[in-house]
């Protein structure tokens, strides 16, 4: 980042990153199901993996006061950031008996979503000491997010994959938060 201090009491500063990320895991799950009445027991095992990655960046501007009061300041701040990329999964169920033989039935599908995200958060904080022990503070924030992208999933039918329109969609998702303090 670079601060510019443009006098004695006044201060600009800039910041920003941007890269790339990446993540991976996989799974191997043994699961009872049951109920309990105890008419229902379910065996299975499940393997499964898990990615995601993309690009990132982000950028910051921040701008502090300084009164001549020792203390007293109020500062401005605005972050931008987002990314783009993707999630994608794959699972391969099969039914067990309790002691998890398995069995050759068995259920594939995946999953993607490719999409990115944005957000902002905007922050202004004002201190105004009253004496030595007390001081006044007030301030704004606000956090502004969207993100959204395509989901699909699919099923293996017959060495096939083949998308299940039941479980794909487009996913969207704002959220913004204001508060006072």
């Amino acid at each position: 980042g670079i601060d510019l201090y443009l006098n004695e009491r006044n201060t600009l500063s800039f910041g920003g990153r941007v890269g790339t990320f990446s993540f991976g895991m996989g799974t191997e799950t043994e699961n009872h199901e049951f109920n309990f009445l105890g008419d229902a027991n379910n065996y299975n095992f499940n393997v499964g993996t898990f990615t995601a990655g993309g690009d990132f960046f982000s950028g910051s501007v921040d701008f502090k006061h300084n009164f001549l009061k020792k203390g007293h300041e109020i500062l401005a701040s605005v972050h931008y950031s987002g990314r783009d990329g993707g999630r994608r999964s794959e699972t391969k169920e099969t039914v067990t008996d309790e002691y998890f033989n398995l069995s050759d039935d068995f259920s594939q599908f995946k999953t993607f979503l490719d999409g990115g995200s944005q957000g902002w958060r905007l922050k202004l904080d004002y201190v105004l000491p009253v004496n030595e022990k007390l001081k006044f503070e007030a301030g704004y924030q606000s956090r502004i997010r969207e993100m959204g992208g395509d989901y699909i999933y699919e099923d293996l039918i017959d060495n096939q994959w083949v998308q299940n329109d039941t479980f794909t969609n487009e996913m969207i998702f704002n959220r913004s938060i204001h508060s006072l303090y």
